[in-house]
């Protein structure tokens, strides 16, 4: 496994590397420039993406708090999350792939945490790479009787019956270690096992393959997922704590409609926060001296009004960083846009509440 891992990153850092080379001898405003920018970001975030796939391996899952959800809003959220890969990607390559929903109402299902986006978007990601002359991708929801039914069918190379005996083992591929960890259709097994569902396979060389998931409707005791914010407000005061540069030079681009102060450490954000609190603070986890929880904790003793974002590029579940009643929100690293414009939303929205609800 480590070698197949090891060889997928050296190719996709390998492609990092040469397109940042190619835009050094580029002009900024050239189309040129501009594609080797998206293959950068496409070669990274398909870094981070395997990075995933390793943490969430294995990991147990908190099946103590759920929520129901509802199925066919997870199918067009994850469809949108996942346009780069079964749209902009192939069409690059020369391919199309057709997507075709067929989304009959369901109840809502029971979830915890954000475990059928994940489903989902492995299945999607394994449609995708199933088709290398293109093809149809067509999902479906409808209800049997008490369970929600969600299946993900393509029309691409199809799987003998040997591999789909192995499908869902770990480390198991047909992609060859340069395509493939092994990981995406494990994870998805041992997600749906936690979520009290089934998962089967049908399919035929050259016939394509269907995955149908079955899951127990919600039950009364789940709690209705929470109201998501559409998008973040502007102007919100923002501290940037982090001791990579990279992060500091970063971050205040990415969060231009803000107003952003940045520092170098745990004690200089501090010494900036004390001089005027911000709404937002967004401090790494892991610095030399004081750690991002040393500093939640002095931001939320001065102010409990600002919101605490923690980001790291751990695994951070079941770890004190994920229970501290000092931090609000995680912004997992490598950071991208548009988690990134998901968490700042919600910290808007948690710094609206707790500004209503102060004593005037």
């Amino acid at each position: 496994m480590a070698a197949g891992v090891a060889h997928n990153f050296n190719n996709l850092l390998g492609g990092v590397i040469g397109y940042a080379q190619l835009m050094e001898s580029r002009p900024r405003t050239s189309e040129e420039y501009q594609r080797f920018a998206r293959k950068i970001v496409e070669s990274a975030e398909q870094c981070a993406a395997v990075v995933k796939r390793i943490q969430t391996f294995g990991r147990p899952i908190d099946t103590r708090r759920r929520e129901s959800v509802d199925l066919r809003r997870v199918v067009r959220e994850t469809l949108e999350l996942t346009r780069p890969k079964w749209k902009a990607v192939p069409e690059r390559e020369g391919r199309t792939v057709e997507v075709e929903l067929d989304l009959q109402e369901v109840p809502p299902i029971s979830s915890t945490g954000a475990a059928w986006e994940e489903i989902l978007s492995n299945l999607v990601f394994n449609a995708v790479d199933a088709m290398p002359e293109g093809g149809s991708l067509t999902i479906a929801t409808r209800r049997e009787g008490e369970d929600g039914i969600l299946s993900v069918r393509d029309s691409g190379i199809g799987m003998d019956a040997e591999t789909q005996r192995r499908i869902f083992e770990p480390f198991f591929t047909t992609k060859g270690p340069e395509l493939g960890t092994g990981l995406g259709l494990s994870t998805v097994w041992g997600l749906v096992q936690s979520q009290g569902g089934r998962i089967e396979v049908r399919s035929a060389p050259g016939q394509g393959t269907t995955f149908t998931v079955r899951v127990p409707l919600a039950r009364g005791d789940t709690r209705p997922a929470a109201e998501r914010p559409s998008q973040a407000a502007a102007g919100l005061r923002i501290l940037v704590i982090d001791d990579e540069p990279a992060t500091r030079d970063v971050l205040p681009q990415m969060l231009a409609d803000h107003a952003v102060e940045t520092a170098a450490g745990g004690a200089e954000g501090l010494d900036r926060f004390r001089e005027r609190p911000h709404d937002v603070v967004i401090s790494d986890w892991s610095m030399p001296g004081l750690s991002g929880l040393d500093v939640a904790a002095e931001v939320k003793r001065r102010s409990a009004s600002t919101v605490m974002v923690l980001m790291t590029g751990w695994e951070v579940r079941g770890t004190a960083a994920a229970s501290s009643p000092d931090v609000d929100l995680l912004l997992a690293k490598p950071i991208v846009m548009r988690e990134l414009d998901r968490v700042v939303a919600e910290a808007a929205l948690l710094r609206r509440q707790r500004t209503r609800a102060s004593p005037a």
